[in-house]
């Protein structure tokens, strides 16, 4: 094996370790400006990472996410650019939530700067040293803390016991995400990825590996994923080359009860320049006891949310109550796929549905599958929705709101009532009524056809209120609502529909195509500023060394 290739094996291997490489101390010698800071934990207390945040440079390494007591650890930063320094803090907290902070900046031209603050029963000791080249373009800031406390940390209980938790409870806890000056960083002439990974299962996962082919990191992902539990990373493009692309690998912390290499969850992500960025998550050798759901929303600076389930607590959302807590992702992608391909056609509302594709449309949504709806025929996909409605607990219009919907004979009073309904619930019916409006617009007039608005009410009015359907004084009142609601939709929800989807797509297409102009400008000007940076560098070089 090479010198090279040597020096890029991995430090270690260990799940609750990061994975680093020991090129990373070689990268600060380089960089214009670098720091390493040495923390010494001389205390009986495990610090836990709260916050870190680089407002000038680049991470080299890694705060780690645990301190433990009597260690020493290390971490580091570097400039990034000609001429510029680097800038940082790190915040970790003991168990009562009490914060150490460590503060330090090695500007390229002015006084360098370390501070370190805590609580009153603790001290921090800190010493520094600078070493230079000849020139002193390149100069390495060493700090070394040294903490000390006499605060003592509660015993842990004799026999241990696992909480007990409501396996259908909603995600409470958001363990880590990223800081408004992160966030800030993926902006920019770049492309980049915001991943969330929402752990709604009763285990805990502990990382194996992690890996970024391309790009960089903005914020690592966590040591372990604890259950009911949500957190964020990031990675963005680096240099010219406009990409960013990679995966992280968890396994259960409970060896005990599983084997960890039988539980290996493998997400990936990579987002490119004037391309549609892509995700997946695999499960290796899994028992069939878990099920991760992707939910993306691309462009350049994409973000990614990953669900891990675990499939023996999931819970349909055929004949269930509506929760927050499940995903009705699916009745998104239904009325878009049905817009797109439908048209201006209320034949759908009666088509005749193949069972047999509604069975498997209806278990590909219960295990958080991906679906692609072009496989299926169309009055399958919109039988799925009544489906939907008709076996939920509590029609979507909860009877409560009947009376005031029945007084309600204008789009106004319509407004005004719907409002009052919870959120998902209005957020459902949006989506429905849309789908009508659609079907029932006539391209030809520009306006709603009448006909098809009272065929729309016949048909979905049973659906939305849920009424006798022997009861035919109700029939003609909620049938009308249902008709205002799909005639007046653009006036009810605020909300202005596409009837043309050919005009819609090629205003997408032009939006998407004057984004990749822009972005493709951003980055010229970028390399332009860069390219200067460096010649007014090597110009003010050569003057220092004549």
């Amino acid at each position: 094996m090479t010198e090279g290739n040597e020096r890029r094996r991995p430090v270690r291997s260990d799940s609750l370790a990061l994975l680093e490489k020991l090129d990373w101390r070689e990268d600060v010698l380089k960089a214009t400006r670098g720091c390493i800071i040495t923390l010494k934990n001389e205390s009986r207390l495990t610090l836990t990472r709260e916050n870190y945040r680089i407002p000038h440079g680049e991470w080299r390494k890694f705060p780690p996410e645990t301190l433990f007591p009597n260690t020493t650890v290390e971490w580091a930063t570097s400039s990034r650019g000609v001429m510029t320094g680097t800038e940082a803090e790190v915040i970790y907290k003991d168990f009562k939530g009490q914060q150490y902070r460590f503060y330090w900046n090695h500007p390229y031209i002015g006084t360098r700067t370390r501070e370190s603050d805590g609580p009153d029963n603790c001290h921090i000791a800190s010493t520094d040293s600078v070493t230079s080249n000849t020139l002193k373009t390149v100069q390495l800031y060493s700090i070394n803390f040294t903490l000390q406390s006499n605060l003592t940390p509660p015993e842990a209980p004799s026999s241990p016991t696992k909480p007990q938790m409501n396996p259908a409870m909603m995600l409470s806890i958001k363990e880590i995400s990223i800081s408004a000056e992160q966030e800030k960083q993926l902006r920019g002439p770049s492309v980049s990825v915001l991943i969330s990974i929402k752990n709604n299962t009763s285990e805990t996962f502990l990382i194996k590996r992690y890996n970024i082919q391309s790009g960089k990191w903005t914020a690592l992902p966590p040591d372990q994923l604890n259950s009911k539990s949500e957190y964020q990373f990031a990675t963005k493009s680096d240099g010219i080359n406009v990409v960013t692309t990679g995966n992280v690998s968890y396994t259960v912390k409970d060896c005990g009860k599983h084997e960890p290499h039988l539980e290996e969850i493998n997400l990936m992500w990579s987002n490119r320049l004037a391309r549609k960025p892509e995700f997946s998550a695999k499960i290796h050798n899994d028992e069939n006891r878990y099920v991760v759901e992707c939910h993306p929303h691309g462009g350049s600076h994409s973000k990614i949310t990953y669900f891990i389930r675990e499939r023996s607590l999931l819970q349909s959302v055929f004949g269930s109550p509506l929760s927050e807590d499940n995903s009705y992702e699916f009745i998104h992608d239904i009325v878009h796929h049905l817009m797109e391909n439908v048209g201006h056609d209320d034949s759908i509302l009666m088509a005749r549905p193949a069972l047999k594709e509604v069975q498997e449309i209806r278990r590909l949504i219960d295990t958080g599958a991906a679906i692609e709806y072009s496989q299926f025929k169309l009055g399958s996909s919109f039988y799925v929705i009544k489906m939907f409605l008709r076996e939920n607990v509590e029609p979507l219009i909860p009877s409560s709101m009947h009376p005031d919907m029945a007084r309600s004979n204008d789009p106004e009073k319509l407004k005004i009532v719907i409002s009052k309904l919870p959120l998902l619930n209005v957020t459902i019916l949006e989506l429905i009524c849309r789908l009508l409006y659609v079907c029932c617009f006539d391209p030809a007039e520009q306006s709603v056809d009448a006909q098809k608005a009272i065929n729309t009410g016949v048909v979905f009015g049973p659906i939305l209120f849920r009424y006798p359907m022997n009861d035919l004084a109700s029939h003609r009142t909620y049938a009308h609502c249902t008709s205002l609601m799909a005639t007046h939709y653009e006036t009810i929800f605020e909300r202005r529909a596409r009837t043309n989807y050919e005009e819609a797509k090629a205003l997408e297409q032009s939006a998407l195509q004057m984004e990749q102009e822009s972005e493709h400008l951003s980055q010229q000007v970028h390399f332009q500023l860069e390219n200067s940076f460096q010649l007014e560098f090597s110009r003010n070089f050569q003057l220092e060394k004549f």
